[in-house]
């Protein structure tokens, strides 16, 4: 089994990730007042700034998991970003193979190598 978290908004996921540990993020690309991108990049820099944030949101080794009705390629992150991407999915197709991908993603060493998009 597995606890998740659910945030309803970018602000409530940036209290999550300074306050909770976690092992995989699994960002929706478009949310409300901000994308996912700049979800992620926020979260990048409340860490730097706050030393508790930073315990919990670990940028470089926190496996972050992509998912968009977007084409791959438009949800590329600026090159810069320190945040981990392992896996792109596309909401652009049946429930089951969102939960596939996601079981499948889970089940993997979540290595660094791992980068697929489905």
């Amino acid at each position: 089994g597995a606890y998740v978290e659910v945030a309803n908004d970018p602000y409530e996921a940036l209290n999550q990730m300074s306050e909770h540990h976690f092992d995989l993020v699994i960002m929706d690309w478009e949310l409300p007042d901000m994308t996912g991108g700049e979800t992620l990049k926020q979260a990048d820099r409340n860490s730097m700034i706050d030393p508790l944030a930073s315990e919990q949101w670990n940028m470089k080794k926190t496996p972050v998991v992509i998912l968009s009705a977007h084409k791959a390629r438009e949800c590329r992150t600026n090159k810069n970003n320190t945040y981990r991407v392992v896996s792109y999915i596309s909401k652009r197709q049946p429930f089951a193979n969102i939960v596939k991908s996601l079981r499948d993603i889970l089940s993997s060493a979540i290595s660094p190598a791992l980068v697929k998009a489905v």
